[in-house]
This record gives C-alpha cells, structure tokens and sequence, in this order.
C-alpha cells in the first residue's frame, strides 16, 4: 500500500512538474506575443516530494523604447517556488548582480547587487497579482545613467510589502486606489562623494502609504504629470526616518505641484531637532540668524516626555514651492527635482 501511494505521489509530482514548466513557458509566449523581449537559460524543476521549485537561469526581460519608456532586467538566476496547499503564492529567490535599465533616461544600464533577495507573490481571484512582498539583505545600487565607476547607494536591510488591490475608502470624487505600499529601509549609506549636513548614513526610512489615481505607462514626467492633472495624491498614513540625531514621525499627504515638484503636508513629532538645526548652520544650508529664530521657535513648542527623554516637538511640516517649513519657522530650500 505505502508502495503504491509513493508511486501515485511521485507520478503526480512529475506531472504538476511538466505542467509548471508548460505555464512557464506559456507565460513566456503571452509576454512575447504583447512586446517583450524574453531570454533565458536552463530550466529546472526541484523539491520532490512536498514543494515544486523551478530554477531559471540568466533570466532577462526587456521592453523596447516606443510609446511608452524602455525597459530592460537581466540576472544571475531566479528560484520560483509553489506548494498546492498554498496555490495562490508563488515564492521567489535570487542573490547576485543583476543589469537595470530604463530607457526613458539615459538609456544606461544600472546594477544592483545583493547577498540574498526573498519574497513571495499573491494571486488574486482573478488570476491576477494582488500583492507582492520583497526583501533584501546587503544591496548596492548604482542607478541607470550613473557616471561610468559610479559609486554605490548601500542598503543594509530593506522590506517592500505591494498591495495592488487596496481597499482605502476615500471621499467622493477621490480618484481610486491604485497602490498601497509599506516599505522599511535600514542603513541607507549615500555615495562616498555625496556631502549632506547629517552625513551619508541614514539609519532608518519606514512609511506606509497610498497611491490615489491611476497611474498609466510612459516617461517618468508625462507619467507624473498625467497623474497629477487628475488629481493624484499620496494618502501617508506612517512615516518613519531616524538620520543622525533626528528622529520624526508622523503622517500626512502629499502631491505635485505645476512643475512637478513635491507638495506635502505632515504633522511629525521630531527629536534631535536642535542639533539638526546646529549642523544645516554649520553646513551654509541655512543663516545664522535662521538658525536662532528656528531654535527659539521649537523651543518654545517642545515639551518633555515623561521619563526625562529627549525633547520632542510637535508641529506642522510642509514643502510649498520647494520650501521646507517646520512649525511656524520656514527653514530650508530643497533642490529641484529633475525627472529623467
């Protein structure tokens, strides 16, 4: 009996085996027929008994530049894994450098190298994806269009939770969710060649947000731009950010203005703000005698939290006009963005 169940086990095996590597390969045949170019090596199908894992190597994907902007992904390789008690999650595994590239920009390749990416896809009723989780430990980046020897953008540890179905209610006339997003960034060291008043390392970036509006396919200004005139917002129910001294967290929304630059509003609770204001002193980011009225006017609103820890402030944080305002006190001019 225990011979005969083994033998049924192995042949079901082998033919949920056989028709993973047929929807593999029609999956491939579908994203061809739509535009793509699709390349890959060997095929392997593993974890007899109880899990299916399909090992694809030097796996590539490309949408050439027409209507909207190009794309390009080579790795290594790539793990998939499914089990049939779990049907609607895929799991996914790869490690090792991998090519970007978007040709919306400057049509350069970037690379992004990490000790071990993990995460897992959910399926939705419909066959569609729903959500989608992804981690990574020990990752640099050098983005597309960087200089040739780029210096790299490091991250100890990040965590990336798409949510591609949200249910956020909204008010009337609110465009419809499209994306929630909760994302945890550890240990974010800047290129040795960036100089910022708080240094290169910043310790934390956490938030969890929506997106509100649809957003279509196309070049990164049009594409925001589009967004944008229909009333795209970013619904920002946590944030997170520990760099330096400080540490703020709080909420709030925030949109584009005509020149596609940041408009937020946030009400933050903020610690280590008098050495934040000390060192944009130090730095020229910010006058001497700005420097004064900004510590008396925080000052005046901080309180401290019971316990004898540092003073934390409470306030309105807002950009307008690519102005940064804390409280009642406008601090600092950001840097116009160029979208590429």
């Amino acid at each position: 009996m225990l011979t005969a169940s083994a033998v049924l086990w192995s042949a079901a095996w082998l033919l949920i085996a056989q028709r993973l590597e047929s929807g593999i390969a029609g999956w491939i045949g579908d994203r061809r027929a739509e535009g793509w170019q699709v390349a890959h090596g060997p095929v392997e199908v593993t974890g007899f008994p109880h899990r299916w894992r399909t090992r694809i190597d030097r796996p590539g994907l490309a949408r050439p530049r027409g209507a909207d902007a190009g794309f390009s992904w080579v790795g290594p390789w790539i793990e998939l894994g499914w089990a049939p008690w779990v049907p609607r999650i895929v799991t996914f595994r790869t490690a090792g450098a991998h090519g970007l590239g978007f040709e919306g920009g400057t049509g350069e390749r970037g690379r992004l190298t990490a000790r071990d990416i993990t995460g897992r896809i959910g399926i939705g009723d419909e066959g569609a994806i729903a959500q989608i989780d992804i981690g990574g430990d020990t990752i640099t980046l050098i983005p597309p269009g960087a200089p040739q020897g780029g210096e790299p953008i490091r991250v100890n540890r990040a965590n990336l939770h798409i949510n591609l179905s949200p249910s956020a209610k909204v008010s009337p006339g609110t465009p419809p969710p499209w994306v929630a997003l909760d994302a945890d960034i550890l240990g974010l060291t800047l290129p040795p060649r960036t100089s910022t008043p708080l240094g290169r390392t910043v310790g934390r970036i956490a938030g969890q947000a929506t997106v509100m509006g649809a957003i279509s396919a196309g070049r990164p200004a049009d594409v925001l731009a589009a967004w944008r005139d229909q009333g795209g917002v970013v619904e920002i129910s946590r944030f997170t950010l520990g760099w330096s001294a400080m540490t703020a967290s709080g909420a709030g929304t925030l949109a584009l203005d005509a020149g596609l630059q940041p408009i937020c509003a946030l009400t933050a609770n903020i610690t280590g703000y008098g050495e934040t204001i000390d060192r944009l002193s130090e730095a020229g980011k910010i006058t001497l005698g700005q420097r004064l009225v900004a510590r008396l006017a925080l000052g005046a609103l901080a309180r401290t939290p019971e316990g004898g820890s540092r003073p934390e402030v409470e306030a309105a944080v807002s950009i307008q006009n690519r102005m940064l305002t804390i409280g009642p006190v406008p601090l600092l001019r950001l840097r116009r963005i160029r979208w590429r």
